[in-house]
């Protein structure tokens, strides 16, 4: 059984403790969101620092509300439904409010892992959900990924996931090339402008599952997004041996 939130008596936020932050923290890992940070996996503590309220910020740009990194009665419902969908089960604490979440979800999400990354084969278009993409050691929360290169004269092939799903992609014989978006809290950017500025100069060891090559070179670009935050642009071009 999955445990969930009674999202009308739901309110987390920045330096809350206890069970209820480590279950938010669990569901966050669950679908990608607090994973890593330097290449350290983040401990489901029951703490809500820093890097907990990122990750819900992360969550609620993704399902369009404003991040406040405040896990309320606004953003628990869409956890709790992506959990479900996740899982492919009912919750066990569904909202009390209403009972249109269930009614709502789409029915071909029900009952399977639905593969985030699969491809439009007409169009030969990524649909990327937010993911991790580790780049030179660097684990990356990417709010998208872009592909920037067509697929003329390639042939389909299906890689088989850890989660027992296929990832379906095209080989090519074009260099591919990648745009790759995320935000990060000053604090995090400075402790890594250093790593970033070297990137631009060495070939860069990049890990993600819908990334289809390793080795690539780096052009970041970084930008004032607010008070609080930076938007940085990682331009890879894969580099050939």
């Amino acid at each position: 059984m999955v445990e969930t939130f009674d999202c009308p008596n739901t309110s987390l936020q920045r330096k809350d403790k206890g069970e209820k932050v480590k279950l938010l923290q669990t569901h966050l890992k669950t679908l990608g969101y607090y994973t890593t940070v330097n290449g350290h996996y983040l401990k489901l503590d029951g703490d809500y620092g820093i890097y907990t309220e990122d990750a819900v910020k992360a969550f609620q740009r993704k399902t369009g509300h404003d991040p406040d990194g405040w896990f309320g009665p606004l953003t628990c419902p869409d956890l709790n439904k992506k959990i479900q969908e996740h899982y492919g089960i009912a919750t066990t604490n569904p909202p009390t409010t209403t009972t249109a979440t269930t009614t709502k979800a789409p029915t071909k999400t029900m009952g399977k892992y639905v593969n985030p990354w699969a491809i439009d084969t007409k169009k030969n278009v990524f649909s990327v959900e937010e993911a991790n993409v580790i780049i030179q050691g660097i684990n990356i929360v990417a709010t998208s990924i872009t592909p920037n290169t067509g697929f003329p004269n390639g042939n389909w092939n299906s890689l088989k996931m850890t989660d027992g799903s296929n990832y379906t992609y095209k080989t090519s014989r074009e260099l591919r090339k990648y745009t790759i978006e995320t935000f990060m809290r000053h604090e995090e950017y400075d402790q890594l402008k250093s790593e970033f500025y070297k990137m631009g100069e060495q070939v860069c060891e990049v890990y993600s599952p819908i990334i289809a090559a390793t080795y690539f070179t780096v052009h970041v670009d970084m930008a004032l997004e607010s008070v609080e935050e930076r938007k940085v642009t990682f331009t890879l071009t894969q580099f050939e041996q």
